[in-house]
């Protein structure tokens, strides 16, 4: 078949939809069919690279908000799925045995696999947050215990005293 017989067909298709028996029919007739590796290997060599219609394109945020809503619910194809007990202990297997990297938080000095630690240190590590929240209470208790001795502006103050000492001793 020359591509010009291919292009007239293509054409004559185009905008054309199949009825639901018609679909029934190509069903049964492919079903059980196999492709040889050849087939397969030409088919993935076809769209791989540069020859992918999405090569190098970055979708915008609408456009990756739109697929993230698209996919909410009801509409995610894993919806109302269980795994099963086999599936579960395929994949506890499978994980066992592999090391997982291991890092130390900054903040706690714990060293534990990368997973865990990603979720519950760094960032988000308790130590760290209890150290902020210590350093604003003890900030809080510092200015009103200047402020009970009379002291509103302490960093102002100290500032004033320190230009005073400057300009006498620039004078001598």
């Amino acid at each position: 078949m020359t591509n010009e017989q291919k292009a007239k067909i293509s054409l004559s298709n185009t905008g054309k939809t199949r009825s639901m028996e018609t679909k029934e029919k190509l069903k049964k007739c492919n079903l059980g069919k196999t492709m040889n590796e050849d087939v397969k290997k030409k088919i993935r060599d076809a769209s791989l690279g540069d020859k992918n219609h999405n090569y190098g394109k970055k979708a915008s945020e609408e456009v990756r908000k739109k697929l993230s809503i698209s996919r909410l619910g009801s509409k995610n194809h894993r919806y109302g799925t269980k795994t099963s007990d086999q599936t579960k202990l395929k994949q506890s297997t499978a994980k066992k045995g592999i090391k997982q990297t291991q890092v130390t938080c900054c903040h706690c000095n714990k060293t534990a696999g990368i997973s865990g630690m990603k979720r519950y240190h760094f960032d988000n590590c308790k130590i760290a947050n209890d150290r902020l929240a210590n350093w604003k209470q003890d900030l809080e208790r510092q200015d009103k215990w200047l402020n009970e001795r009379g002291v509103e502006n302490f960093e102002t103050d100290i500032k004033d005293e320190a230009k005073q000492q400057n300009n006498q001793s620039s004078l001598f």
